[in-house]
């Protein structure tokens, strides 16, 4: 019981302390490398509970949990540091107090730098598209109107297509530990398609998280509508009294990025698994699933059944797949669009000058971005 609520007060704090982190662009940089650092221990649970129910006799392994600042197993560490050398011991123990931090720092760059890569060049669109559209508005060139639509149109059908891959290829690049790892397109597609309805699921995750947060980022524009006294306060004041706003909003983000994360991070795992099973996993990442410690499980093996029984078999699963697929290919989209539709509504009521579409937070920083005061 004890170990339960001291798990809960540990969960608080990280929480707490993350909702803080999302609201400033230096500290958020910490907020995406911790969560890529609990993604991959998230996976690693996942994992060792599927192999273990496979295989009743494999035990899970007590996993090291990430922190914003200590280093993992930190009182394990600094006692065998001071076994180590007891003169260099005060050295060790002021690495040891800031390990968690710099490993955070080092993996929330490298994660945002690679998306930035993936995902960058559709929300540049995206944003060159809308810049455009206003421009040519309050110019009067309505003639060429059609080139910031093509602008626009070009930069949302990439994120439609890049968006999942991110997701996923944030949970891959954890996973392996590597940089380049998210860059794997060709694997992560594969991926996404062992299990189709996981397309739906994840849009819809995505979508429901980002919903509040559009919200969120809408709303300070009509302060002073809903209090008019507000107009006649400072900006100290005024800043003074929005600063819970904003915290609220930092935690409410830390939260939807965490919940979309995990999602992909169950998403990611089970279809690992299911390749796995099938053999339809490349011996490159084979090995370098075996490399982070994590058991690879036997080949599924198929059961012989008389030839009528398999034809109709086969033709259940083709009918259901078919009538499975249709439905992934018209609604997963729509998801989609409806998480573009409420980037653009957000940027509508509450403009920023480059971040509004640059930086989506779930698929690069996870900031709140710029006052709108």
């Amino acid at each position: 019981m004890v170990k339960f609520l001291l798990g809960i007060l540990f969960w608080v704090f990280q929480t707490l302390l993350g909702g803080f982190f999302c609201q400033f662009p230096v500290t958020a940089l910490l907020a995406a490398g911790f969560m890529g650092r609990r993604a991959h221990y998230r996976f690693g649970l996942l994992w060792h509970k599927l192999y273990a129910k496979e295989n009743p006799a494999a035990s899970i392994p007590a996993l090291p949990q990430p922190g914003w600042l200590l280093a993992s197993q930190f009182r394990m560490k600094i006692q065998a540091d001071w076994q180590k050398n007891h003169w260099r011991f005060p050295f060790f123990l002021a690495w040891r107090l800031i390990e968690g931090a710099w490993k955070n720092l080092q993996t929330g760059l490298a994660q945002i730098f690679a998306c930035f890569f993936l995902i960058a060049w559709a929300t540049l669109l995206m944003q060159l598209g809308w810049k455009f559209g206003w421009h040519n508005s309050f110019n009067k060139g309505f003639e060429d109107y059609l080139f910031g639509v093509l602008l626009s149109l070009a930069g949302i059908l990439a994120f439609l297509i890049m968006a999942p891959l991110v997701l996923l290829g944030q949970v891959h690049q954890s996973v392996q530990g590597r940089f380049a790892s998210a860059f794997d397109i060709g694997f992560l597609r594969r991926l996404l398609n062992q299990r189709p309805v996981a397309k739906i699921t994840l849009a819809l995750v995505f979508l429901s998280a980002f919903f509040p947060i559009a919200i969120l980022n809408s709303a300070p524009r009509f302060f002073e509508l809903a209090n008019p006294a507000w107009a006649e306060l400072t900006d100290q004041e005024f800043q003074k009294k929005v600063q819970p706003y904003f915290y609220i909003y930092g935690l409410v983000l830390f939260l939807a990025v965490s919940w979309v994360r995990n999602h992909a991070v169950k998403l990611y795992a089970k279809s690992l698994w299911v390749m796995v099973k099938k053999g339809d996993l490349d011996e490159k990442n084979r090995s370098l699933l075996a490399e982070q410690g994590f058991s690879i499980p036997l080949l599924k093996v198929e059961l012989i059944a008389p030839k009528s029984l398999v034809a109709i078999a086969q033709s259940v699963i083709v009918k259901t797949t078919k009538g499975t697929l249709w439905s992934i290919a018209i609604f997963s989209p729509l998801l989609w669009l409806a998480a573009i539709f409420l980037v653009y509504f957000k940027e509508f009521i509450n403009y920023h000058p480059e971040t509004g579409f640059l930086n989506h937070p779930f698929l690069l920083l996870p900031w709140i971005g710029p006052s709108p005061f």
